[in-house]
This record gives structure tokens, sequence and C-alpha cells, in this order.
């Protein structure tokens, strides 16, 4: 559902100087999109997902996702799709660390 409101957000580059960066947690992003819409991204992201989500979009979504040229991936071990319900301290591990380099300008994580 996440994916619904924040991958239009990103892509559709009226919001570029005012991106600093993109966390999608294991988004349902819609099959009008393709490799192209996150290969123009500019932004980095952190790219977050439990290891046992078994969503059948699941794949799919990673699979665009990890088209953006700024990414990481992150897998959250033991987790299935609300990742940060599952393993609320690793996920808060990596947003932080992650929100911490990029106020430094080092990026995400």
């Amino acid at each position: 559902m996440s994916g619904t409101f924040s991958v239009p957000y990103v892509t559709c580059g009226r919001y570029d100087d005012e991106i600093v960066g993109y966390i999608p947690v294991a988004p349902v992003i819609h099959s009008s999109y393709s490799e192209d819409n996150f290969k123009k991204l500019k932004l980095k992201a952190l790219i977050v997902q439990g290891e046992n989500d078994k969503l059948p979009v699941a794949s799919r979504s990673m699979k665009l996702l990890q088209n953006i040229p700024n990414s990481n991936v992150v897998i959250i071990a033991e987790a299935g799709h609300p990742c940060y319900l599952n393993q609320p301290i690793v996920w808060h591990q990596h947003l932080r660390t992650s929100c911490l380099l990029c106020s430094l300008g080092l990026g995400l994580l």
C-alpha cells in the first residue's frame, strides 16, 4: 500500500530538488511502472524487505527498485512483509544509520 503513495511521488520528477532520500519498505508497486521509471532517479535509496515476504508482488517490486542508481538493499532476516514490526530493533538500526549517513552527506546505508 505504501508504494501507492510513495512511488508516484518520487518518480514524477516534480520534487527532485526536495527529496534527499527514499526508504521503501516492501512497497507494492503497480504494474504500470517499469525499470526506466527508477533508473532515472537521482535520489539515494535504502530498499528494505523481510526475507520471508511472500506477497506475490514482492519480488517484482524489489527488481524494479534495484534499478535506482544510488540504492542499497537490506533484507531483514526472520521478517515477513511488515519487517519493521517483525524485527523492530534491526529495522530501527538500519533507519538510524541511514539517516545519520544522509545528514553527513554520505548517502544512505
